[in-house]
């Protein structure tokens, strides 16, 4: 009994190896089984950093992006702001087409990407307010981004974003249609240069709101800007051309007349004055007439209200009903658009003087024809004028955007996530293999240790019977 808790204390077990036997045994081979060891170890740290975790892991940067508009969620042409766009093709493009990192680049396939969902992206409001910021993170799955630096290719990924909405900036036109404008009668180009000049002021308007007049772009002062475009077509300018218009009769040609369209235009302003000079007779006579009868009765008159053009015309009549006061007023109108009428057929005709009743049948208006298209020069000179003072606000605007557009990032370190920690895996590995390392070389040692117990009782029986055979 006491032979056996000594055995137990000796640690000896049932094959009658002690534990510093078996310590003694495996000490042989340490350097054997710590060398196993960590060459799986290594083996495991390189197949899960190159094979198995690039494919469940993805590298994050954290960053915010502010420029003019983005508090009301919408790009430079109006069109609402959609943080997904950061990471579309065309960023991401731009992104690997980055001048500073472009050889580095140069391996990724955008397709790829694209189509396995590569690059993904995600917001995150800063606070509940209606006003509130947004954060948004970049994430990339790094098995796509092999040998690249995620950090390098997140900032060149807010860069070309940057650039994306200064493009929008930069698509914007303020001109107008070149086609449109021309083929426009001179009255409908004035019309159209006094709508354009009032979209770009309130354009400058806007932005000095938003910054202030003494905000400079490009080395020059919004306040500027815009009182260059203010002192076009001023009253100076824009009255003479309204009044060439009216009292010349040239508000429906544009720069293309022909001698054949300036004399339609005469035969159609005869037709106007006999119409109107008959409007005005008989509200000449019936201002006699109920002048010295009584005003008990109504007179109509086939006529349209306004006296417009006949090409305009569609039929009506004027009704006066006795003690009408606008009965004067009348008769004023149309006074007034008989002599301008009678003008304008004097000035289209280049004749001293000319009515509805002058035969124009062989006149030339060749001669007429040239003067209004010199004339329309007027209007050409404004328009490419406004066009270019259109094209400097689109270069402000862009210039606004390019220096207001800013990314803050969180931080500049890549935060991973996915796959499994390379330490944990080494450190994991190299525990396991020491031991099955450990185990294998006790058995191995032990398997010796047995050979080398039994090998001197075999020589002794062998020298026992060599003996008695000599005997």
């Amino acid at each position: 009994m006491n032979e056996e808790k000594n055995e137990e204390l000796n640690g000896n077990n049932e094959d009658g190896l002690s534990i510093r036997e078996i310590c003694h045994i495996i000490g042989k081979k340490i350097w054997y089984v710590l060398a196993g060891a960590l060459l799986a170890a290594i083996a495991a740290v390189l197949i899960f950093m190159f094979a198995l975790n690039p494919a469940k892991k993805y590298d994050s940067m954290s960053f915010q992006i502010d420029f003019p508009m983005s508090t009301e969620r919408k790009y430079p042409d109006g069109s609402m702001f959609d943080y997904r766009d950061m990471v579309s093709r065309s960023v991401i493009e731009g992104a690997k087409n980055n001048s500073e990192y472009k050889d580095e680049f140069a391996s990724l396939n955008v397709d790829k990407i694209m189509k396995d969902g590569a690059v993904s992206i995600s917001a995150r409001k800063t606070s509940d307010s209606s006003d509130a910021s947004y954060v948004y993170t970049v994430s990339l799955k790094s098995s796509y981004f092999s040998g690249i630096d995620s950090e390098k290719f997140i900032l060149a990924l807010a860069e070309s974003f940057s650039s994306f909405i200064e493009q929008k900036a930069k698509g914007l036109d303020y001109r107008l249609e070149e086609e449109i404008f021309r083929n426009a009668s001179f009255k409908d180009q004035l019309t159209l240069l006094v709508e354009q000049k009032s979209v770009i002021l309130k354009q400058y308007d806007d932005w000095i709101k938003e910054y202030n007049p003494g905000y400079v772009v490009k080395g020059k002062s919004l306040g500027s800007y815009r009182m260059e475009v203010a002192t076009m077509l001023a009253d100076n300018v824009k009255t003479p051309l309204e009044n060439d218009l009216s009292i010349r009769g040239y508000e429906y040609f544009n720069s293309f007349v022909t001698a054949e369209e300036v004399g339609r235009r005469v035969k159609q302003l005869q037709e106007d004055l006999k119409r109107n000079k008959a409007i005005l007779s008989e509200l000449k006579s019936y201002y006699t007439e109920v002048s010295s009868q009584s005003r008990n009765r109504a007179t109509t008159f086939a006529a349209s209200d306004d006296g417009s053009d006949s090409s305009n015309n569609n039929g009506g009549s004027i009704i006066i009903m006795p003690g009408d006061s606008d009965l004067s007023q009348k008769m004023a109108y149309y006074g007034e658009r008989v002599a301008i009428i009678q003008q304008q057929i004097v000035y289209l005709s280049d004749e001293p003087s000319a009515d509805e009743t002058t035969d124009f049948e062989t006149h030339d208006f060749a001669a007429m024809a040239e003067e209004i298209k010199t004339f329309g020069k007027n209007f050409e000179s404004q328009f490419n004028i406004l066009n270019g003072r259109a094209e400097t606000l689109r270069s402000v605007v862009s210039a606004i955007y390019r220096e207001n557009t800013v990314v803050t990032f969180d931080s500049r370190e890549v935060s991973s996530s996915g796959g499994t920690s390379i330490v944990i895996v080494g450190v994991g590995v190299f525990v396991v293999a020491f031991l099955v390392f450990a185990l294998i070389a006790f058995l191995v040692g032990k398997k010796n240790l047995k050979s080398a117990k039994t090998a001197p009782v075999k020589t002794e029986n062998t020298d026992a019977q060599n003996t008695e055979n000599k005997e």
